[in-house]
């Protein structure tokens, strides 16, 4: 099994899960008294963002990883023993270093939005 065909099914597999859990979370909304469906939505909220986040911190080491292999590669290049030129480490590098910069934002609005949810959590449950 390739690498890419083994992440595909690991991806459909989450994929799965989580369109299961989702359907059996909705269920449980139908249900439910509407207090408990309130908490039950901001509960799975939180566990969203948490996933959000862990997914998000996997990228940005991804891209530093991808970074220090084309730090490396430029020296390579300076001693003649690349096969990329110094344009196209150049190029590629300032790609990977925005890539980084708006991964590090998103994870930043995640965090924010995750304190929010936690602080509407707290607030709501001394309201219910």
């Amino acid at each position: 099994m390739t690498e890419n065909t083994w992440f595909g099914y690991q991806a459909e597999r989450i994929d799965r899960i989580i369109l299961q859990t989702a359907r059996m979370i909705f269920r449980r909304i139908e249900t439910s008294p509407r207090e408990a469906a309130i908490d039950l939505r901001m509960k799975t909220k939180v566990v969203q963002l948490d996933m959000a986040k862990k997914d998000i911190k996997g990228k940005i080491e991804k891209s530093k990883r991808e970074l220090d292999v084309l730090g490396e590669e430029i020296s390579k290049c300076l001693l003649g023993e690349s096969r990329f030129t110094d344009e196209m480490l150049s190029q590629t590098i300032d790609r990977k270093k925005q890539e980084l910069t708006q991964l590090k934002k998103q994870q930043q609005e995640i965090v924010a939005e995750a304190r929010d949810q936690q602080k509407i959590m707290e607030n709501l449950s001394g309201i219910l």
